[in-house]
This record gives structure tokens, C-alpha cells and sequence, in this order.
């Protein structure tokens, strides 16, 4: 990167035009809204440190969504205990693999909207259920592991991710389709 001075003005631009973005992403894949501040801050930190390696030809955002990516899996990976079965959580680890269409979703105005369905609906389901989500999605524990400390059958366990996660996408079209009417 060229002057100092080049370097400063094309970190403000970046402040300036992704900062609301980057909050939004953070605050949905976060682990709790207190780190969501602190990750939202940390990437433009990260990315001002990063300034001379980081090619202005290339989009600005993606290269600041990766590094709120990083840091916010850096967050949960520190982070052991958590309230269990807390469904903001599971939204924001769900929210995460969502992110990859986080450009579809803005331009359309239905990200916040989609993951307040989310999050909805994942208050519907049993804590059994959200359980072995949570162990899945959020943990990363496979299905013969979930099997392994919950006590189920592995069978089970397939198929209550399998409906759990028909029940939610049915239950977010539902209510995507009342929040047209």
C-alpha cells in the first residue's frame, strides 16, 4: 500500500462503507451480543494492522467479512460454557453458514428479518431437539459423537436433525409468507 497518508483515507472509506454491514454479521454470528461489540471493533483493528498486505482491487467487504468471520469463530472457540440451549445462540451459529449469502439477503432487504424468523422458530422447538442442533451446528460434534454422549441410537439422531431442520425451514417459510401478507 502507498503513503500513510493513502493507507488512512482508504481505511475510512472502508469505516464509512461497511461498518453497519460488518455489525449485522457480527451480531448474528457472534456468541452473545457483548463479544458481537468487541469482534465488530477487532476487525477494524485487524484490518488497519492488515492495511499493507490488503490489494484495493479486490472487494473491500468480503476481505472484512472473512476477518469477522475469523474472529467471531476465534470467540467461540474460547468460548467452553455457555447457557444451554439458549436458541440466540443457535440462531447465531446457524447464522453463520447463512453469511455466505449475506449479499442475496441485504440487497433484498431480508437478512434481519430471515434470522428473526430464525430465531423464532427455534424457540418452538423441544430442547431435545435444539440440543442436538446445538451439538451439531455449534459444537461440531458428529452424528456418531452426539450418539455417543446423548445415549441415542445414531438413526435417531439423524432424523431428529433431518426434522428439525424441515420443522424450521417450514416454520421460517411460514412465517415469511404471513410477513407478506
Amino acid at each position: 500500500m502507498g503513503t500513510t497518508s493513502g493507507k488512512k483515507e482508504l481505511f475510512e472509506a472502508m469505516v464509512r462503507e461497511y461498518h453497519a454491514d460488518i455489525r449485522v454479521l457480527v451480531a448474528c454470528i457472534a456468541p452473545d451480543r457483548s463479544a458481537a461489540d468487541d469482534i465488530a471493533q477487532d476487525v477494524f483493528l485487524e484490518a488497519y494492522r492488515s492495511m499493507d498486505r490488503y490489494d484495493p482491487s479486490r472487494d473491500a467487504g468480503r476481505w472484512l467479512r472473512g476477518i469477522a468471520r475469523n474472529l467471531a469463530r476465534n470467540a467461540w472457540r474460547q468460548r467452553r460454557r455457555r447457557p444451554e440451549g439458549d436458541p440466540d445462540i443457535l440462531a447465531a451459529r446457524l447464522a453463520d453458514v447463512a453469511e455466505r449469502n449475506l449479499t442475496a439477503y441485504r440487497e433484498t432487504n431480508r437478512f434481519d428479518t430471515l434470522l428473526e424468523h430464525l430465531r423464532g422458530c427455534l424457540e418452538k422447538l423441544k430442547p431435545a431437539s435444539r440440543r442436538i442442533l446445538e451439538s451439531f451446528y455449534m459444537d461440531g460434534y458428529s452424528g456418531p459423537e452426539i450418539s455417543s454422549r446423548t445415549g441415542m441410537v445414531l438413526d435417531a439422531v439423524h432424523k431428529s436433525l433431518q426434522r428439525s431442520r424441515e420443522m424450521l425451514g417450514a416454520c421460517i417459510q411460514k412465517r415469511a409468507g404471513e410477513a407478506e401478507l
